[in-house]
């Protein structure tokens, strides 16, 4: 099964507002996608050069019980 990872790095803004790393997950490219665009939207101010980068990750996610178990708390650390 397929799952997409997204992530916003954590950034500090000249004005002392400060965000914290954002992880998503989402079950198709589209859920994927509106995610991107929501945690990009703080970023919409910074030249894109200078940008933070939001990283979609397309993650192959076992559906075996035992696979599935240790897929998660490999997640946990």
């Amino acid at each position: 099964m397929k799952l997409y990872r997204v992530t916003s790095p954590a950034h500090s803004f000249e004005d002392g507002l400060e965000l914290a790393v954002k992880t998503s997950w989402q079950g198709t490219q589209a859920d994927a996608r509106k995610i991107r665009i929501e945690f990009e939207q703080p970023f919409k101010e910074i030249k894109p050069l200078k940008r933070p980068k939001v990283v979609v990750d397309e993650v192959d996610v076992p559906t075996n019980k035992e696979g599935l178990l240790a897929f998660l708390n490999g997640q946990q650390s």
